[in-house]
C-alpha cells in the first residue's frame, strides 16, 4: 500500500545516516504545530521486520510505550488484521487532560529500502468519542520506519482546542517545542526495547 502523505513528508526528510538521535521538524499548511520525526541507530540485533510488527502489535502498547493508558484493536469489515486495523487509543499527557482517538494503522510493506508502518485520523469515529473524559484529536498521522541501521518514528498531532479548554489549550502551545523532541525521543527508546525484547 502507498504511504500516506505524511509519511512521504517524513521520507523526504530522513537523515543519510545516524550516530545517536536526530531530530527534525518542520511547519505544514493547516497544522497547528510541526510535524516532526526522530531518527535512531537501530541495532544489528533487532531486525526491522521486528520494528514493524511492534509497532503493529496494538494491544500490547501500555506498559510498553510512553504514556499510552489504553490501546486496542476494534473489529471492522473495512480492515483486515495484521494488514490493516482500526485502532482505539489513549494517551495521558503530563498536566493535560487525556486525548483519545481512532485511527487506521497500515502496513505498507517495503518504502523506500525502509519497512513501514503508518497510520492517520479516523474522523468520524474520532467525532463520535466523549470528550468529557479526554480531548479528541484534531489529526493524528504517524509513522513506523525500519532498516539495516536505522529506525524512525515520526508524528503529526494535535488535540481539539474546544476539547482541552482554554487555559491547557495555551500550556500546551506554550511547551510544545521543548518537549516534541524528548517526548519521541522516548517513544523511540521505548520502541528499542520493545524489539530487542526488553
Amino acid at each position: 500500500m502507498e504511504p500516506s502523505p505524511f509519511a512521504r513528508r517524513v521520507l523526504e526528510r530522513l537523515p543519510d545516516v545516524v550516530e545517536g538521535f536526530v531530530f527534525v521538524h518542520w511547519p505544514h499548511e493547516g497544522k497547528v504545530f510541526d510535524e516532526a520525526l526522530g531518527a535512531m541507530p537501530l541495532p544489528a540485533m533487532v531486525a526491522p521486520d521486528r520494528v514493524i510488527a511492534c509497532a503493529l502489535d496494538i494491544e500490547h502498547y501500555v506498559g510498553r510505550i510512553p504514556h499510552l493508558v489504553e490501546s486496542r484493536i476494534i473489529p471492522d469489515r473495512r480492515f483486515s488484521p495484521p494488514g490493516s486495523i482500526r485502532v482505539y487509543q489513549r494517551a495521558s499527557i503530563p498536566l493535560l487532560k487525556d486525548i483519545h482517538h481512532e485511527t487506521a494503522r497500515i502496513d505498507a510493506g517495503e518504502v523506500g529500502g525502509f519497512r513501514c508502518a503508518f497510520w492517520d485520523l479516523l474522523e468520524d469515529e474520532t467525532e463520535r468519542l466523549s470528550a468529557r473524559d479526554a480531548a479528541r484529536s484534531q489529526y493524528h498521522s504517524g509513522v513506523w520506519l525500519a532498516r539495516s541501521g536505522m529506525v524512525v518514528y515520526g508524528m503529526s498531532s494535535a488535540p481539539r482546542r474546544e476539547d482541552l479548554g482554554l487555559l491547557k489549550w495555551k500550556a500546551l502551545v506554550a511547551g510544545a517545542t521543548a518537549t516534541a523532541p524528548r517526548m519521541i525521543r522516548g517513544t523511540l527508546e521505548a520502541m528499542l526495547r520493545w524489539a530487542g525484547g526488553g
